[in-house]
């Protein structure tokens, strides 16, 4: 099967972790679709790619495809409602009929042009983690838990790429940062709400040395905003009373726990705006002005 790609597919590196192995260049060609632009996703920082009369979009065609390169780019593609349906394109050697995947709804789209160069500066390292760990999820139990959690994935990938990025302080240098912890294996044992991964890695101790192999098991969630809703005038604070499973799995008689608002962030989003978000989800208050305590 011949498909054309649009957006971020047209990376080498995405395509690479899709797929599951590198292409060859003889089954790649640059194509045009008549009669359609792509657009930014109003969902995320991917393009959507929609019907415009007197426009084209450019993209590539992978050829050759074998069942599992399909099943593997359906798997990518499908849950986020896109659809495969038959096109026409034109490349070097004239025009040729492909498949490609087109979104449901044109409301997915933003008034905003995708550009391909802008999102492999600013987005592509982000998808590339978030694809890994989706991908890994593919032709196991939890497959369509990833695409319902795919929002999770981004968010996780998204703190993954900051914290790689930030200065490391001097209070978190660590034994030696000129040796690499070595990751020899990850195991992503489940995904939910969280998701629970085992890596068995070795890392350099305070005596020059590498340690043994280790195997760690690390229960995978994100990041979270906060709120101590506090009213000058009574001069009291907020609390919410919650059901919680960690109290009533040990067997705590009443696992209602009292605690300031709290929850997590979602992919893209300010922590101030989840912190306003979730104090009106969950105390029905509308907040105004936040003030920082810590982060």
């Amino acid at each position: 099967m011949d498909i054309f790609v649009f957006g971020t597919l047209r990376s080498d590196t995405l395509r690479k972790i899709v797929l599951g192995r590198d292409m060859s260049r003889d089954d790649v060609c640059t194509a045009t679709i008549k009669d359609f632009r792509v657009y930014w996703a109003k969902e995320g920082p991917y393009p959507v790619m929609i019907p415009e009369p007197n426009s084209e979009a450019h993209g590539l065609v992978l050829k050759n495809l074998s069942e599992t390169d399909v099943e593997r780019l359906n798997y990518y593609e499908l849950g986020f409602d896109y659809v495969l349906g038959q096109t026409l394109v034109d490349t070097h050697t004239g025009q040729i009929e492909v498949s490609a995947y087109f979104c449901k709804r044109s409301d997915m789209a933003t008034a905003k042009l995708w550009n391909f160069d802008d999102w492999l500066s600013y987005h592509s390292e982000v998808q590339y983690l978030a694809a890994r760990e989706f991908l890994d999820f593919f032709g196991t139990k939890f497959g369509d838990t990833a695409q319902v959690m795919y929002n999770s994935i981004l968010k996780r990938a998204e703190v993954f790429a900051n914290e790689s990025s930030s200065p490391t302080s001097a209070l978190e240098i660590g034994p030696d940062m000129n040796t690499n912890i070595e990751v020899e294996g990850l195991k992503r044992e489940y995904l939910g709400f969280f998701a629970l991964n085992q890596v068995d890695l070795k890392y350099p101790l305070f005596d020059n040395s590498m340690s043994g192999e280790k195997s760690r098991t690390i229960l995978m969630g994100s990041e979270a905003s906060l709120v101590l809703p506090y009213d000058p005038i009574l001069d009291k604070v907020l609390l919410v009373e919650q059901f919680r499973i960690g109290p009533f799995c040990r067997g705590d008689k009443a696992p209602w726990v009292y605690e300031p608002v709290a929850g997590m962030i979602e992919f893209g989003e300010k922590p101030e705006d989840a912190a306003k978000r979730e104090v009106y989800e969950e105390a029905g208050i509308l907040v105004t002005n936040l003030v920082k305590i810590n982060s």
